[in-house]
């Protein structure tokens, strides 16, 4: 009955009880979310809505997959943890203006992106980190990593970038 009389401690009681619930329920469900979620594609050719559809600008919606696996391989191998060699550059580089509108603006692959940083250098300010982030995705998908490129052509799907189907193609 104490429980249920108002006064602060039960208020705080209750709020206890109500952030350890919903904490528990967020914990539990997360996991499920997170597949769930990370297995949508927003492509149409990978039954989703489609680029043009979806409520918020994905940059590389648009893009080849191609540039999309190696933008992704080069997140996940060189920029995701504090000790990668591409960390600092990746983050710097996502809130570079200059550096979003080159890829926004029709680049269809990594060298491509390379050459319009080469070109709009001349113009504009393209910070080392946008310079040195997509020098390391171009690297990635023409040298070092098999996701990406294989001298006998059969690719690895290491980093799970590539749908099931186009696992082993490069």
């Amino acid at each position: 009955r104490a429980l249920l009389r108002p006064s602060i401690h039960t208020f705080f009681f209750w709020s206890f009880m109500i952030y350890l619930i919903s904490g528990c329920f967020v914990l539990v469900t997360q996991p499920a979310a997170n597949d769930f979620f990370c297995k949508v594609r927003p492509q149409k050719q990978f039954q989703g809505k489609g680029c043009e559809n979806c409520s918020s600008i994905l940059t590389l919606c648009s893009k080849s997959d191609c540039w999309r696996n190696a933008m992704n391989v080069t997140y996940q191998a060189n920029a995701s943890t504090t000790v990668g060699a591409l960390y600092l550059t990746f983050q710097e580089a996502a809130t570079d203006v200059t550096c979003h509108n080159l890829v926004d603006d029709r680049t269809t692959n990594p060298l491509q992106m390379l050459a319009k940083i080469v070109a709009a250098s001349a113009s504009q300010t393209v910070s080392t980190a946008c310079k040195q982030f997509h020098c390391g995705v171009a690297r990635n998908s023409l040298l070092t990593q098999s996701d990406l490129v294989s001298y006998t052509g059969n690719c690895t799907n290491k980093y799970g970038s590539k749908p099931r189907d186009q696992a082993k193609f490069c």
